[in-house]
């Protein structure tokens, strides 16, 4: 036997995964493999001589590709060379509903007589389910950045523009067809990005498609005409044919932009106008609170006294509304820093609550505060805006609380960072309906609470205050019955239990003695009343010399002919303000070597930005108008201080 037989043509038939038959002129089944057996369901003597179309593919005649090559056999026409085979490709389908491609062949003997048809058909139903699903994906792809608003684009490794949506073309001016291979960067990047984009784009390429999915990122990019658009970028890789590219998608923000530097501008106009506003208010209250509390320290009937401290108590009023007002001013516009310090809670909520005691007592009601055993003595914060919000939280509490009291509860919250605040009371309580709009500015709850004194600003300020240290801040109430305010902040155990030193601020004076003994000052002060007062408070503190002029030019010229050793200057002045006058005379010392001359500003201007922009200058001291006769006495016997 020969130990390699040659395969037969059944043999290799039958290898063949793919149905083949061939057939004769008349389409009768001349061979047929195992494969094409298995499709019909049938024997090889069942299916010899039968027309094709009764077998596999059943129809009601040949297919329409091989019935027209057949019609060409019979008319003599030849597609292929003498001795060759043509080729007819064409579809099908069968009831089960698998697609097949049908190949067929005309063969020929060397003379270019018909021999035979061969057909291989081939199973094609995955190919088309995936052709389909790629085509309704490029259909929805289609759909979808067409109706995006916002531009898509599609980079690949070289920086060459793949594909862009018509939201991309309205955005830049563009045409699709302009745009296609164009170098992107090149053509859209201002020069002054062009580098680090493309820096960007290498890295992307040679780092195999990394980049920061998903981030955002604000970009600039340039019009057809010329004109640079604010864009908002969003960038992801994909990978397409074995290759790496960059989809984005970008956002057109000149509109946001604009409106945020509105906003910008509207709160700095807002902020202007509140520092205006304050300056215009203290002007005259400085007056009035001072001479007020010059009053304060003359002798006076006990009638009189009453009326005074009536008029005082008015005042400060005016002076703390004016507080919150620039507080809130503050909180919206972000420039409220937090300090970060360790405190003793105990002695703290002792202090603030024994501030509001006289006002709880003088009604008739118990005012205490509790904390539970997990709540630690000594907590890191900022014990100055924590003041702020009790003190509302409280004051408000005392003023709607006829009976009853006031009890003030400390815990731990969780995380174990967080404390939390309860502000109950007994009074006349919130209307539910009301209370979803009380953190809000200018709002009071109810006709009972509106007729009580506030500006209904005081829970806003708290809000902000609350959400700035971490925290947050609801309310809990029914008519009748009282209220609870809660709120949390972030404010962890303090690692050490070092006593914060008081400041000279906060230190107790003497306002009986003479801290200025001796002192030659020069007040620089457009306005005759509050200058009046001035020279009064300076000669009670025991000054030797108060010379008053109206306006910062007057103040120079006065500190060049008789060098005082003081000076006091207004910030706002006709002619030269005092930041002006504190400029000039600085530099006058430095290029001169002169002595340095204590200066302190002077000013109803109560925001902060004022006063560090003053210290930047060199003033020595930032006195608020209206001007306390203890703050004062500190500066001056802080001057003592510093000379010995």
């Amino acid at each position: 036997m020969d130990a390699n037989p040659t395969p037969s043509w059944d043999d290799a038939m039958d290898a063949m995964g793919h149905p083949i038959f061939l057939h004769d002129q008349e389409y009768r089944i001349l061979r047929a493999n195992r494969a094409y057996l298995q499709e019909a369901s049938a024997t090889l003597e069942e299916v010899i001589g039968q027309p094709y179309w009764h077998v596999f593919p059943r129809g009601v005649g040949p297919l329409p590709g091989c019935q027209s090559a057949m019609t060409k056999v019979s008319a003599g026409k030849r597609t292929a060379s003498e001795t060759g085979c043509a080729e007819t490709a064409e579809e099908f389908s069968v009831p089960d509903g698998r697609s097949f491609l049908s190949r067929s062949y005309v063969a020929r003997d060397g003379q270019g007589a018909y021999r035979y048809s061969v057909h291989i058909l081939e199973d094609i139903t995955a190919r088309r389910h995936l052709e389909q699903a790629h085509q309704a994906a490029e259909a929805k792809f289609q759909a979808i950045t067409t109706a995006a608003r916002d531009a898509i684009v599609l980079i690949d490794a070289e920086d060459r523009l793949v594909y862009c949506n018509p939201a991309f073309e309205k955005l830049l001016g563009y045409r699709a067809e302009e745009l296609e291979g164009a170098p992107f960067h090149d053509r859209f990047v201002p020069e002054r990005h062009r580098a680090a984009m493309q820096a960007g784009m290498r890295y992307f390429r040679e780092s195999g498609g990394q980049t920061r999915v998903g981030q955002q990122a604000e970009v600039v990019a340039i019009h057809r005409d010329g004109h640079e658009v604010a864009l908002e970028l969003t960038l992801a890789p994909v990978q397409i044919a074995g290759h790496w590219h960059a989809a984005g998608i970008l956002r057109d923000i000149s509109e946001r932009r604009a409106l945020e530097e509105e906003r910008q501008r509207t709160l700095e106009d807002q902020r202007m106008f509140l520092a205006a506003v304050s300056h215009d208010l203290r002007t005259p209250l400085n007056s009035i609170h001072g001479f007020l509390d010059q009053l304060a320290h003359s002798e006076l009937d006990p009638q009189q006294r009453q009326h005074v401290d009536l008029c005082r108590a008015g005042g400060q009023t005016m002076l703390g509304l004016i507080e919150t007002v620039l507080e809130l001013s503050r909180l919206e516009a972000g420039r409220v820093q937090l300090s970060e310090q360790d405190f003793d809670l105990c002695e703290f909520m002792n202090a603030q609550l024994g501030f509001l005691a006289p006002m709880a007592e003088q009604k008739g009601l118990y005012l205490e505060w509790s904390s539970s055993t997990d709540v630690p003595c000594w907590v890191r914060g900022d014990p100055v805006r924590l003041s702020q919000v009790l003190y509302n939280l409280v004051s408000n509490a005392l003023r709607f609380t006829e009976t009853g009291g006031i009890r003030v509860q400390v815990e731990r919250a969780s995380p174990e960072k967080e404390l939390h605040f309860t502000v109950a009371d007994t009074g006349v309580g919130i209307p539910e309906e009301d209370q979803p709009q009380i953190f809000e500015a200018f709002r009071q709850a109810g006709p009972a609470l509106a007729r009580k004194e506030g500006s209904g600003l005081g829970l806003k300020v708290c809000k902000e205050l609350v959400k700035l240290m971490g925290g947050d801040i609801s309310v809990e109430s029914e008519p009748g019955r009282g209220t609870s305010f809660h709120f949390t902040v972030i404010m962890p155990s303090a690692p050490s239990a070092s006593p914060v030193q008081n400041t000279s601020q906060e230190a107790e004076v003497d306002t009986s003695t003479s801290p200025g003994s001796g002192l030659r000052v020069l007040v620089a002060e457009d306005e005759p009343t509050n200058a009046l007062l001035i020279q009064s408070l300076l000669t009670q503190a025991g000054c030797e010399e108060v010379t008053w002029v109206e306006n910062g030019r007057e103040a120079i010229e006065h500190w060049e002919q008789s060098r005082p050793d003081l000076i006091l200057l207004d910030l706002q002045m006709p002619e030269m303000d005092g930041r002006e006058a504190l400029r000039q005379i600085r530099e006058q010392e430095a290029e001169h070597a002169l002595a340095h001359t204590p200066i302190a500003l002077v000013t109803a201007h109560a925001l902060e930005h004022f006063q560090q922009e003053c210290f930047g200058l060199g003033c020595d001291a930032y006195l608020n108008k209206p001007i306390e006769r203890k703050e004062l006495w500190l500066f001056l016997a802080r001057l003592r201080s510093e000379a010995a």
